[in-house]
């Protein structure tokens, strides 16, 4: 069975929501808002956003061409390479250590989660409409 390059593009799409929602939800739920400045919170998930944004958007161009350059598509989860998968399983097992630890305070991390899974959300909705634009 051969799949469309639009269904990995699309679940690649998917996996990257479904994680930013998750990491955002982690970040609003340590966030303790009595204790912090809400200006400069909200100031810290920005810059976050900025800067994932720039890292994001390298990867969301090097793995759209990849995949629209693959052929014989069969594995449902080639929307990523090696390194990508490895970098997803490195980034999650640091942000668990993080936590767990308390490495860092909690206004620091509640603020960075809300920005890294938000700008996750955002770069998996890119993919959706990339995938349905090359679907349609």
């Amino acid at each position: 069975m051969q799949l469309k390059k639009s269904y990995l593009i699309i679940a690649a799409g998917c996996l990257w929501i479904t994680a930013g929602v998750n990491v955002f939800h982690i970040g609003f739920q340590v966030w303790d808002i009595k204790r912090t400045i809400p200006w400069l919170h909200f100031l810290g998930v920005i810059a976050t956003i900025l800067f994932f944004a720039i890292i994001f958007n390298r990867v969301y161009k090097k793995n759209i061409i990849r995949i629209s350059q693959m052929d014989n598509l069969r594995n449902p989860f080639v929307f990523f390479d090696a390194k990508g998968w490895l970098t997803m399983i490195f980034m999650i097992s640091l942000g668990v250590t993080v936590r767990h630890f308390e490495l860092l305070p909690m206004y620091i991390i509640a603020a960075f989660y809300q920005g890294i899974g938000a700008c996750l959300a955002i770069f998996g909705g890119r993919f959706l409409w990339r995938g349905a634009m090359i679907g349609s």
